[in-house]
């Protein structure tokens, strides 16, 4: 969740650019980001090696997104979140967005939270033109911010970062942190009015007392009003990873891959996802995880027609049995097919197809 890919136009014409945040001890239970590092898609050398302009330790590199070019040099540039900022000594965690150049990384502009532990920068992107000016916007979640800390998103304009809409939870919603950790971005045109939409994931929100079950949503860009809310199948499933995906049933419209990383569906947290239509939220196709723990869907990119035959293919991350890397979790490759359930039976080394069931 730390590294995002994006072209740089200028330098690395037909090259990808991949950003990676380092991390380092600075307290003895906590880990704070301090470096953001590009590295070259070319020769993997490395292009910037960025720290936080204001020299604090304020968890410089949470979330990390690549954008367009904003400023009109040629390039694209860098949106950077450090969700530990603070305003004062007395005034903790608001958080802050950098936007920065990624010609010789210098600040475009930057944005501060407003709420104390509000975590500004926590999840953050790209969104697309919001705004007509013909400039791309960007969206950013601040999960503590808004009434008892639900949790708010704001859409600032890629100019000088004035908020265009604030984006917030459904009023029955109930609070687990997450609101736009990690999973804030523009979802393509969802609604098919011309202009590009947003979406935002919660995976740890509570549905009554079953905390961890999430939720997630896709906002327009014409008035920042909920167009979709997707609810989990099951209590405790941690649905909010994901990501507008193109569309890939030839309606017209974009479409959300969506996951419940700790979906018991095909095994105990082996983890589910789903592709949903954007025209109406209906599920196109599951993929469900059999490797108890696994945690499939913690992360979903479309990348291409891998394999040529003409539909839409993906990549899933599964985190795997142990954060502490013991093992280290799963790569699939799904491609989208006529059969809208896939059930994927990983090998225990190498790779292996996945089967439809």
């Amino acid at each position: 969740m730390g590294n995002a890919p994006h072209r740089d136009s200028s330098r690395q014409r037909n090259a990808l650019s991949w950003i990676f945040v380092t991390t380092k001890p600075l307290h003895a239970r906590l880990r704070h980001i301090t470096g953001v590092v590009v590295y070259s898609g070319a020769d993997h050398s490395i292009l910037h090696d960025l720290t936080s302009p204001t020299g604090g330790r304020e968890n410089f590199g949470a979330s990390v997104a690549g954008a367009e070019d904003d400023n009109g040099d040629g390039a694209t540039d860098l949106l950077v979140g450090a969700n530990r900022a603070d305003v004062s000594e007395t005034i903790t965690d608001t958080g802050r967005v950098y936007l920065l150049s990624s010609s010789d990384g210098s600040v475009i502009w930057e944005q501060v939270g407003d709420t104390p532990q509000g975590l500004l920068g926590s999840g953050l992107g790209q969104v697309g033109d919001v705004n007509g000016d013909a400039i791309p916007d960007q969206v950013a979640a601040a999960p503590g911010a808004g009434e008892k800390g639900l949790g708010k998103a704001y859409v600032y304009s890629g100019v000088d970062g004035a908020v265009l809409y604030t984006l917030q939870p459904v009023d029955e919603a109930t609070s687990g942190g997450t609101f736009g950790t990690f999973f804030a971005a523009g979802a393509g045109d969802v609604n098919a009015d011309g202009t590009p939409d947003i979406f935002v994931g919660d995976y740890a929100a509570a549905r009554g007392e079953a905390a961890g079950t999430g939720r997630a949503y896709i906002y327009s860009c014409v008035d920042g009003s909920p167009l979709h809310l997707f609810e989990a199948e099951a209590d405790g499933d941690g649905l909010g990873p994901g990501r507008g995906i193109p569309d890939i049933n030839g309606d017209g419209h974009a479409d959300v891959s969506l996951a419940a990383w700790q979906s018991s569906a095909g095994a105990p947290k082996g983890g589910k996802v789903y592709l949903h239509s954007g025209k109406d939220g209906t599920v196109l196709q599951t993929v469900t995880g059999t490797l108890a723990q696994d945690a499939l869907g913690v992360d979903a990119l479309s990348i291409g027609d891998v394999n040529g035959d003409g539909s839409m293919d993906y990549r899933l991350t599964a985190v795997g049995q142990d954060f502490g890397g013991v093992a280290v979790g799963h790569i699939y490759i799904v491609t989208v097919q006529a059969k809208p359930t896939l059930t994927l039976q990983p090998a225990l080394v190498g790779c292996q197809p996945i089967q439809p069931e």
